[in-house]
C-alpha cells in the first residue's frame, strides 16, 4: 500500500500542473483561474475523500480499478480541454459566458480530483487496517507529492510539451494497480491495466502529431506552437502575415501599426536616445520601429525564450534581421533581475502583459519603477502601455489604473498619459513636451517612415481634449499606490475582467483598497473554537481543517511573494512545491515518533500539539517581520520557508489524527475532507482578498493571529 499511496501523490500533483495548464489556455491567460481551478480541485478532492463511509475496508482490486480510472481519465480531460471551445460553441477570441465557464472548470477538474480524493480515502484506510496509522498514509503521499513537483519541473525543462506529460502521468498511474497487495489472491485487474498502458503509450508516441492537430481546433492556421515556461505559445499565419497568441491570447499580429504608435511617441520626448532599453516585444515588432531613431545601442530583454524562437522560426526575416542587429543586443532574462545590474539608458520601453496575475503586476509596482529610474539618464524616459477605454472608464478600470499613476507618480516627478483603447504612459525626471511642434521637428529631422505616426497624429494625441480629461481622472480616483508588499493592481484587474460579466456587481463594490486591522481575528476565532472544543470530533475536524486552512495562506503568501522578488518561470514553481511536499512528508512522521501516545491512557501528548500551532504562530511572524524589511525572495529562503509550511501543516494534521483516536479507518473520510476543505478556503481567502487588500505583510500576521487562536483546540 506504500506504493499506491506515493503513485497517488505523484499522479495528483503532476496531473493537476497539466489541467490547470490547459484550463489557462483555454481562458485566455486569465489569473484568476489558476486561484479558481485550485479551490475546485481542493473541493474535488475533499469529496472524493469524504465519499463511501460504509465501506469499512475498501478492496485491493476497488484501488486499483480507481489507478487504471485516473490514467486514461486525465488524457481524456486533457483533450476535452483542448475541445471545450468547440463543444460550447463559443465565438472565435470571446470568452464564454461566466456560468458556462464555471460548469467548464468543474467538468475539467471535479473528475480527476475527487477519483484522487477517494483513491486517498480508500489506500488510507486500508493502510491503517494494517495497523499503520492515518499520519503515516499522509506522510507517503506527500512523499509522492514532492516527487510530482519534481517531474513537473523536469519534464518541461527537458522540452516535453503538455499533451506528453499527461501521457506520463497517466502511465504512471499504472504500476500501482499491477503492483501485487497484501491479501490479494490473484490480480484481478491486469489485463485492464496493461490495455490502458498500451494505449498511453501508443498515444505518447504520436504525442507531437496529436498536438498539432488539436492546436488546430482552435488555431486552423496555426504554424507553430510549443509550452513555455509562461505559456503555450501558438503562431498563426498565411500568405505572409502571421499573429502570435500566448495562452490563447492575442499579443501581436504583423499587419498592426501598434509597436511604431508607442515607440515614436515614446522616442519623440527625449532630443537623441543613444542608448536604449526594449523589455519585451523584441519579436512584435517594436525593435524595428525604436532601430528608425538610430540609436547607439539597445539591450532588448525577453523573459521567455521560447516566445523568441518560436518568432524566429516563422515570421518575416525583417524580424530576425532586427533582432541579429549590430547594435542589438539580446539579453534572456527577467526584467527586474536585469535591471538591477544594468546601466544607463536614454530610454526604457517595457512592453510587458498587463497585470493579470502576480507574475506580471510585479512591472507595475512602485519598487520597478525605482529600478527604472535609477537606471535612466538625466533627461531619460520610461513609457509603457496599460489597457483603458476610449471614453467611459468603469470604476474598476478607474481604480485599476489610478493605482499605477499613483506608483509611477511617487518616483517620478513628471508623467504623461496619452488616452486611447491602450493608453501610453511616460515618466521622466524633469518636465515632459505637452506641445507638438518640438515632437514634429525631431520626427521630421530622423527622417522616420511610418505608416500610422505622421505630423497630424502626433498633434492630435497631444491636443485632444481627452488628455486632460484622463489626467483629472486619475489623479482624482482614491486608489492606494500599487506595490511589492500590497500588489492592489492584480485585484482590480481581476475585477475588471469580472466586469465583462457582471458590470453592475462589480462597479457597486466598494473597492478602494482600503486597508482593514486582522488583530480582531484573535478573539473572534478564539470565541468560535472554545465555543465547537467541547465535542471531541468537531475539535478533531476543526484541527484538520485549520491544518490545510493555515497551510494554504502560507503557500499562496510565500510563492506570491517570490513572483514578486524573483519572477517565477514554471520550473521554479514546481521546485517551490516539491519543497512544501517534502515538509509534509516529514512532518507527520515527526509527530508520530514524538508524540507517540503514552502507554498509561493511550491519549497523545497535547504539548506537541501545541507547540505545532506556536510553531505556526512563529512562522506568521517571521514572514511578517521578513516582508516589511523587504527580505524573503529569494528561491533559498522561500524554499525553506514553504518546507517548514508544509512540515507544520503535516504535524497539525497528525496530531489530530492520532489524538484519542482508536479507530483509525473510521476517521480517514472526515479528517481527510476537512483538511482538503480548509485548504480550499484557505487558498481562497488569501488569493482572492487577504493578500491583496491588507497586504502581504498583514496576511501574514493574520495567520499566525489564527494559529495562535487555534491553541484552544489542543
Amino acid at each position: 500500500m506504500v506504493i499506491a499511496l506515493f503513485t497517488l501523490g505523484l499522479i495528483t500533483l503532476l496531473g493537476q500542473v497539466v489541467l490547470m495548464r490547459e484550463l489557462i489556455v483555454t481562458f485566455f491567460g486569465v489569473a484568476l483561474f489558476y486561484v479558481l481551478a485550485m479551490g475546485v480541485w481542493l473541493l474535488g478532492s475533499a469529496a472524493g475523500a469524504g465519499f463511501g463511509r460504509r465501506y469499512r475496508v475498501p478492496s485491493a482490486s476497488a484501488i486499483k480499478a480507481l489507478f487504471v480510472a485516473f490514467s486514461v481519465l486525465l488524457p481524456l480531460l486533457v483533450v476535452f480541454c483542448r475541445g471545450l471551445r468547440q463543444l460550447f460553441s463559443a465565438v472565435p477570441g470571446a470568452y464564454l459566458p461566466f456560468g458556462q465557464q464555471m460548469l467548464a472548470m468543474g467538468l475539467a477538474l471535479l473528475p480527476a480530483a475527487a477519483v484522487s480524493g477517494l483513491i486517498f480515502q480508500w489506500a488510507a484506510r486500508r493502510y491503517a487496517a494494517a495497523g499503520k496509522t492515518l499520519a503515516a498514509a499522509y506522510a507517503v503521499e506527500s512523499a509522492g507529492a514532492m516527487a510530482g513537483g519534481i517531474a513537473a519541473t523536469g519534464l518541461l525543462y527537458l522540452g516535453l510539451q503538455n499533451l506528453g506529460i499527461a501521457f506520463v502521468c497517466g502511465l504512471a498511474a499504472v504500476p500501482a494497480a499491477v503492483f501485487p497487495l497484501a491479501g490479494e489472491k490473484r490480480p484481478r485487474i491486469l489485463f485492464t491495466a496493461a490495455l490502458s498502458a498500451a494505449a498511453l503509450m501508443a498515444a505518447g508516441a504520436a504525442s507531437g502529431a496529436l498536438d498539432r492537430a488539436m492546436t488546430r481546433w482552435n488555431h486552423p492556421s496555426a504554424v507553430a506552437s510549443a509550452d513555455s515556461p509562461y505559456g503555450r505559445i501558438t503562431i498563426v499565419g498565411e500568405k505572409g502575415r502571421f499573429a502570435l497568441f500566448e495562452n490563447g491570447a492575442l499579443v501581436f499580429e504583423t499587419e498592426g501599426a501598434e509597436a511604431e504608435s508607442f515607440v515614436h511617441l515614446a522616442a519623440l520626448q527625449h532630443p537623441a536616445p543613444k542608448k536604449v532599453l526594449l523589455i519585451g516585444g523584441g519579436a512584435s515588432g517594436h525593435l524595428i520601429e525604436i532601430r528608425k531613431h538610430q540609436p547607439d545601442r539597445v539591450d532588448c530583454v525577453e523573459i521567455n525564450p521560447v516566445l523568441l524562437r518560436q518568432a524566429c522560426s516563422v515570421l518575416p526575416a525583417v524580424y530576425a534581421d532586427a533582432l541579429n542587429a549590430e547594435e542589438v543586443r539580446v539579453v534572456v532574462a527577467d526584467p527586474r533581475q536585469f535591471l538591477e545590474r544594468a546601466g544607463k539608458y536614454d530610454l526604457i520601453l517595457a512592453l510587458l502583459p498587463e497585470p493579470l496575475s502576480g507574475q506580471s503586476n510585479r512591472f507595475y509596482t512602485r519598487e520597478f519603477y525605482r529600478t527604472c529610474a535609477r537606471r535612466l539618464s538625466p533627461d531619460g524616459v520610461l513609457a509603457f502601455q496599460l489597457a483603458a477605454a476610449e471614453n467611459l472608464w468603469p470604476r474598476p478600470l478607474a481604480f485599476r489604473n489610478a493605482s499605477v499613476h499613483r506608483a509611477l507618480s511617487d518616483v517620478f516627478s513628471d508623467v504623461l498619459v496619452l488616452p486611447g483603447t491602450v493608453s501610453t504612459y511616460m515618466a521622466a525626471n524633469r518636465p515632459l513636451t505637452r506641445r507638438p511642434e518640438p515632437l514634429i521637428q525631431r520626427f521630421v529631422h530622423r527622417k522616420i517612415d511610418a505608416r500610422l505616426v505622421s505630423p497630424a497624429y502626433i498633434q492630435y494625441q497631444l491636443t485632444n481634449d481627452r488628455t486632460d480629461q484622463i489626467a483629472s481622472l486619475l489623479t482624482a480616483a482614491d486608489a492606494p499606490a500599487n506595490a511589492d508588499l500590497r500588489p492592489i493592481c492584480y485585484p482590480y484587474s481581476m475585477m475588471i475582467w469580472l466586469s465583462r460579466f457582471f458590470p453592475e456587481m462589480i462597479n457597486d463594490l466598494a473597492i478602494r483598497g482600503r486597508g482593514v486591522p486582522v488583530w480582531p481575528a484573535l478573539p473572534l476565532a478564539g470565541l468560535l473554537f472554545f465555543v465547537c472544543r467541547r465535542t471531541f470530533r468537531v475539535r478533531q475536524v476543526l484541527l484538520s481543517f485549520s491544518a490545510g486552512f493555515l497551510g494554504m495562506i502560507l503557500e499562496t503568501l510565500l510563492i506570491l511573494r517570490y513572483q514578486v522578488k524573483s519572477g517565477v518561470l514554471y520550473q521554479d514553481i514546481g521546485l517551490l512545491l516539491t519543497a512544501f511536499m517534502a515538509g509534509m512528508a516529514a512532518g507527520a512522521p515527526a509527530m508520530i515518533h514524538a508524540a507517540a501516545p503514552t502507554r498509561h491512557d493511550g491519549r497523545l501528548r497535547p504539548v506537541w500539539g501545541r507547540m505545532t500551532a506556536v510553531g505556526f504562530v512563529l512562522l506568521g511572524l517571521i514572514i511578517f517581520f521578513g516582508v516589511r524589511a523587504g527580505a524573503l525572495g529569494g528561491i533559498g529562503s522561500v524554499g525553506l520557508l514553504l518546507f517548514f509550511s508544509g512540515f507544520l501543516v503535516s504535524a497539525l494534521f497528525a496530531f489530530a489524527g492520532l489524538d484519542n483516536t482508536p479507530d483509525q479507518p473510521g476517521a480517514v473520510p472526515r479528517l481527510l475532507a476537512s483538511d482538503l476543505l480548509g485548504g480550499c478556503v484557505g487558498s481562497a481567502v488569501a488569493s482572492l482578498a487577504a493578500i491583496f487588500f491588507i497586504g502581504m505583510d498583514q496576511t501574514a500576521l493574520l495567520a499566525a493571529l489564527l494559529a495562535a487562536a487555534a491553541l484552544v483546540l489542543i
